[in-house]
């Protein structure tokens, strides 16, 4: 094997590998002016998804945008929106403060830091394809970074979604109940 071939390997494979640490098909905003930029998304429950992130219901995924600023920063809130055809549907978040959602404010201009959301998939929301819009906005009104995530809101399954306190009891319950009434009757 020559040198260049090795180093061109390696390169690939970096590229590769790094490419495919968030596993989540994000992209940033393309008809939004920002301050910053966000260089990878995280959402540990959608860790295969390239092609939309599964959202069940009832469940409260974790989120992670790691982004670098150009900006300094004294506070900052999110913004999410699901989108619907053309329809921009606000999403509550149990905390917009983005000082409070694993940034340390003030943020030099030039860092790159990591911001962090618990966002609840309530049971209540439609089964739907939609996209997922997400901004962080300084307390200037300057929008710091904006992505765009495909997703779908699915129903718990058992592939999916998993509870194993629920599970065991119903188990054990349903075996208790069944054997006492086969030793009651027989």
């Amino acid at each position: 094997m020559s040198d260049m071939f090795r180093v061109c390997f390696l390169v690939c494979l970096l590229q590769i590998s790094v490419s495919g640490v968030s596993g989540v098909a994000w992209e940033n905003c393309t008809d939004t002016k920002v301050t910053g930029a966000a260089l990878d998304v995280n959402i540990p429950s959608c860790p295969h998804s390239k092609q939309s992130c599964q959202l069940v219901q009832g469940t409260t995924p974790t989120v992670a945008v790691t982004f670098k600023t150009s900006v300094d920063i004294t506070g900052c809130t999110a913004k999410v929106w699901g989108i619907l055809d053309t329809l921009h549907v606000p999403f509550p978040l149990k905390q917009p403060d983005g000082c409070k959602s694993g940034l340390t404010c003030p943020l030099k201009a030039g860092s790159t830091v990591t911001y962090h959301s618990d966002v609840y998939v309530n049971p209540i929301y439609p089964q739907v394809k939609l996209e997922i819009k997400w901004e962080l906005v300084d307390s200037k009104g300057s929008i710091i970074w904006c992505i765009t995530v495909p997703a779908e809101v699915v129903k718990p399954s058992s592939k999916l979604y998993y509870k194993p306190r629920y599970d065991k009891y119903n188990y054990f319950l349903k075996k208790y109940l069944k054997g006492s009434a086969q030793r009651k009757y027989h």
